[in-house]
């Protein structure tokens, strides 16, 4: 990626597009979800263990893999693309990444579980994907819905509050030199939504001078107009509390489902 400000846009659709990949990339694999669930029911009902051993036991082995297998992706992915350097950003921008893939796969899991077959889970899964993209706040900001009780379903979206996150961790307090080139006029006029107050942007002679390159030693953008933009105030640390809440109530519904469709099959 550049380092001037016309790479402002590539990195949020970068973000974005990391994020979309941990949520979708577990449908890959949805086959197993619903063949395990049969081995389940059947040790079950045999009574070769009990339900919370069978649990701890796959959360133990699963957990490590799929961890390493989100945290690979990106570190790979960071360093192709050049976000931002230092070691505390690449860690925070894996751990964010990491949560997001283990509750993508929790999701997958609760939908086997409650359903009876793969189509129905297969479903279910797509349903809850389709409201985090929708709800991410990449796409239309908040409060520019037209009816503001449907922002409120954001608060079931992880990819709300993991692209907050993420937004805070490479564009949080950074300031980009203008190109020595110039604006073009797409980043150009995604300033002047950014900074709506910003009268001045909208003058014609200024924006000629951006674009032509006539300001690019006195030219600097602060990207925490991105994140005001977005609404991003959560801290780091808020961003991984909130999204380790959400996994844990995905695992203790899941953990109950289970329960249930044991006792239903030893009946």
């Amino acid at each position: 990626l550049p380092v001037d400000a016309s790479s402002i846009r590539q990195r949020l659709n970068l973000l974005f597009a990391s994020l979309c990949f941990f949520l979708l990339m577990p449908f890959i694999g949805m086959s197993m979800y619903t063949a395990d669930k049969g081995v389940y029911l059947a040790d079950v009902s045999a009574q070769l263990y009990q339900p919370s051993a069978y649990y701890m036991a796959k959360v133990t082995v699963i957990l490590p893999f799929n961890i390493f297998s989100a945290l690979c992706y990106c570190f790979i992915q960071y360093g192709m693309t050049g976000l931002r350097p230092g070691a505390t950003a690449i860690m925070q921008h894996g751990a964010i990444g990491a949560l997001v893939s283990l509750i993508a796969v929790q999701v997958l899991h609760l939908a086997a579980t409650l359903t009876p077959n793969q189509d129905a889970a297969f479903m279910i899964g797509i349903g809850w994907t389709c409201v985090n993209l929708v709800m991410s706040g990449f796409f239309i900001a908040y409060r520019e819905m037209r009816f503001q009780g449907l922002a409120n379903l954001r608060y079931l979206s992880a990819l709300h509050y993991a692209f907050e996150g993420m937004l805070q961790v490479e564009l949080k307090d950074r300031n980009f030199s203008c190109p020595a080139r110039g604006l073009d006029s797409q980043t150009a006029a995604f300033l002047t939504q950014l900074l709506p107050d910003a009268t001045s942007l909208a003058t014609p002679a200024l924006l000629k001078q951006l674009t032509n390159g006539q300001m690019q030693e006195q030219c600097l953008v602060s990207s925490n107009a991105v994140t005001e933009y977005f609404s991003a105030s959560r801290s780091f640390g808020e961003t991984v509390a909130i999204l380790a809440g959400y996994l844990g109530i995905l695992h203790v519904v899941t953990f109950v489902a289970m329960l249930l469709i044991a006792r239903r099959e030893n009946r």
